[in-house]
């Protein structure tokens, strides 16, 4: 089984988009307290719908 650059790359920018929902929720929470927990749901929502998109995907080995 061999590790995919690819891969490697989309988990890397997953991992930066988290940081940066979670960055602008919490700037968001500073100026607004009411809109945090919708903010960070939202958020939650996305980057679970797209873990569950990409790896829910057949692996193709070859």
């Amino acid at each position: 089984m061999r590790f995919h650059d690819d891969d490697h790359v989309y988990r890397l920018r997953l991992a930066y988009a988290a940081v940066g929902l979670g960055l602008i929720a919490l700037v968001l929470s500073m100026q607004e307290p009411s809109v945090f927990p919708i903010t960070f749901l939202a958020a939650d929502l996305l980057l679970g719908v797209v873990f569950w998109r990409r790896w829910r995907r057949p692996r193709r080995s070859r």
